[in-house]
């Protein structure tokens, strides 16, 4: 899933980028944009496609205004979260319900159908934010751990894969971002990332500038935009939690909170690590009542161990002046004998851990 993202340049910025990314004039939209570190479904932002390239030039230039001149495009604001042409009301389609398009079943999906013939896109983003799933091992709180994904070339701009529509009764282009399984090795962050198409490339030509590709086959969907992670030109790292509400659109929210990891397996490990409670020992998979179980035993257990430990140094204290009031050596080494055997019995003596008094509690219980 992709559920926000950052476009860190402006509108006449991000034209000026890409027609020199791109060798070929690239206009800004009519609408300014302002840049933002925090773009929300429902926000609209600057779309690229290619004006009449799917044999709709007609309709795509009557809908954007935009040239059909060769080399020469012009970004479109867009809404994000698609609306069909045939919606009589765009609160059919509020919220995040139409935000991302599932590669998987893009070519069965009928509110595509007619848009994956002649209406495809890509939205240009500095990098877009994920969130991992809560794990109690990591945090108590349950709390999903908010990354950024990016371009390690800040300076670079990432394409995503989109599919876009016109509504005439609402006057308005919206669009999905379109989203695939992730690659291995990113599945800890998230099962879905988004589809990256990389200009120059034989998915980007085929998806945006081929003017006759209409018919598509799910295998060939699922083949050209399967979603990919090139650690030599991407990196991923933790953010502030802040980024969540989305009234926040300040530059630091692209910032990171601990230096980035030079390579995603850096970050699975350190999962791995932090799901230990105490080194070498996992933390057991109770239920409810064996947790509450677990939690009084090692209470009970830590006073315990103390009280012992407490008790054992008030009898060394009062032997050793018992010893040195003695005068005959017998008495001395009986103190001294008496003092070895309970501290043989009290020092040395391993204390069950919280499992195994866990464990002996269940087997009282069973006899009884």
């Amino acid at each position: 899933m992709c559920g926000r993202f950052a476009l860190t340049f402006d509108g006449d910025e991000l034209a000026q980028h890409m027609s020199h990314q791109l060798n070929r004039t690239v206009k800004p939209p009519e609408a300014n944009y302002d840049k933002s570190y925090n773009v929300a479904p429902t926000n609209e932002v600057p779309v690229y496609f290619v004006p009449g390239a799917h044999s709709q030039r007609e309709e795509n230039a009557k809908e954007t205004g935009q040239s059909t001149k060769d080399n020469e495009c012009t970004l479109t604001n867009m809404r994000w979260g698609f609306i069909p042409h045939w919606a009589k009301d765009k609160e059919q389609f509020k919220g995040y319900a139409t935000i991302n398009a599932r590669l998987e079943n893009l070519k069965a999906n009928k509110l595509y159908g007619q848009s994956l013939k002649a209406k495809r896109c890509v939205v240009p983003v500095s990098g877009y934010y994920e969130w991992t799933k809560p794990n109690p091992k990591v945090n108590k709180a349950k709390l999903k751990i908010p990354y950024y994904v990016t371009r390690k070339d800040s300076d670079e701009v990432m394409y995503l894969a989109g599919i876009y529509d016109y509504n005439d009764r609402e006057k308005i282009h919206s669009f999905s971002v379109i989203t695939g399984h992730a690659p291995e090795g990113l599945e800890w962050l998230h099962l879905r990332m988004p589809c990256v198409l990389e200009p120059g490339s034989k998915a980007w030509n085929l998806w945006l500038e081929d003017q006759d590709k209409q018919e598509w086959t799910q295998k060939e969907l699922s083949e050209l935009l399967r979603p990919w992670y090139d650690e030599d030109h991407y990196t991923c790292y933790e953010v502030s939690k802040d980024v969540g509400k989305v009234t926040n659109k300040d530059p630091y929210l692209v910032e990171p909170v601990s230096k980035p990891k030079p390579s995603i397996k850096k970050e699975e490990e350190k999962f791995k690590k932090e799901s230990k409670v105490e080194e070498g020992e996992e933390v057991p998979k109770l239920t409810k009542g064996e947790k509450e179980d677990y939690n009084r035993l090692k209470h009970e257990g830590d006073v315990k161990a103390e009280s012992v430990k407490e008790e054992s140094g008030n009898l060394k204290e009062e032997l050793s002046s018992l010893g040195e009031e003695s005068a005959t050596p017998a008495k001395s080494s009986s103190a001294s004998s008496e003092e070895n055997k309970i501290g043989g019995n009290t020092s040395h003596k391993r204390r069950p851990n919280v499992l195994e008094m866990l464990h002996m509690g269940k087997k009282k219980k069973s006899k009884t």
